[in-house]
Parts: C-alpha cells; sequence; structure tokens
C-alpha cells in the first residue's frame, strides 16, 4: 500500500543517465508527487517533479521556488523544475517528506501545465485564451526550387 499521494514531497533516488551527459535530474533529491490518487496503488511507478537545491535553476521556465518549512519537510530553498516531470519506480522513492501547501501545489501544478503546453485553469473564472490558429498549409506559396 502506498504511503504517500499528491502533493506529497518526497525524497527519490533518480537513476543517472547510463551515458552521464545531459541535464536530466539524477542522484537523491526532493521531488513533488503530481499523480493523482486515483488508483495510484495500482501502478508500479508514480509521476513526479524533481527538485533541485541550485537557485539558478529558475533562470528556466516553468520552474517552482518553495521555502522550507515544517509542513513541507524541506531543508532548504528548493526549486520544482516542471519542465523535467517524469515517471519514478516506487522503489525510488526513500521517505515522505511533508506535503506541499495549496499555494505551492498549484504553483507546481501550474509550472508544469505551461511546459506540456496547456493553459492553468483560470482563478478569477474567467476562460483561457484561444490558442492561435495553426497556419493553413494550402495556403502559402511552396518556395521554388533551383
Amino acid at each position: 500500500m502506498t504511503t504517500y499521494g499528491r502533493g506529497d514531497v518526497v525524497r527519490v533516488e533518480l537513476p543517472r543517465p547510463s551515458d552521464e551527459r545531459g541535464q536530466v535530474q539524477s542522484g537523491t533529491r526532493p521531488a513533488v508527487i503530481i499523480h493523482s490518487d486515483d488508483g495510484l496503488d495500482e501502478v508500479p511507478v508514480v509521476l513526479i517533479v524533481p527538485g533541485t537545491s541550485k537557485q539558478r535553476a529558475l533562470r528556466f521556465q516553468y520552474t517552482t521556488p518553495v521555502d522550507q518549512s515544517a509542513e513541507n519537510g524541506l531543508r532548504e530553498k528548493t526549486v520544482f523544475l516542471g519542465f523535467q516531470i517524469q515517471a519514478a519506480d516506487k522503489r525510488w522513492v526513500r521517505a515522505r517528506l511533508g506535503t506541499l501547501s495549496e499555494p505551492d501545489l498549484q504553483a507546481v501544478e501550474d509550472a508544469v501545465l505551461g511546459a506540456l503546453g496547456f493553459d492553468p485553469p483560470r482563478t478569477d473564472g474567467s476562460a483561457p485564451a484561444a490558442p492561435a490558429p495553426l497556419p493553413d498549409p494550402t495556403s502559402a506559396d511552396p518556395a521554388p526550387h533551383s
């Protein structure tokens, strides 16, 4: 039985990429569970947003800073990387640290939605802006070949 759920902060051990290159998060770090609680006990993985203590990560779009608190169990200010959402094997989850506050969880979720190309829901009740229409590929003149 799973002892954590959506909005919980956990410590995970993410495996290193086999070629040791790139910027994918790995190693022991905090993460926020964004997986729906529905059916969480029935799948072998959990959807997470990894965090980093490196504040320079805020230069990237779709990041969310979260201050440490007794409620969330973080040891230091952490930047959650909404553009690095990933499935983590449940065996990689080492411990439950705490739970994000509703405003912090909403900010992380909005970052993930933005990274996926979705408009976050509006809190003022207004509808999100309609996406720009795609260009009609039949109306453009093809470039001449030389």
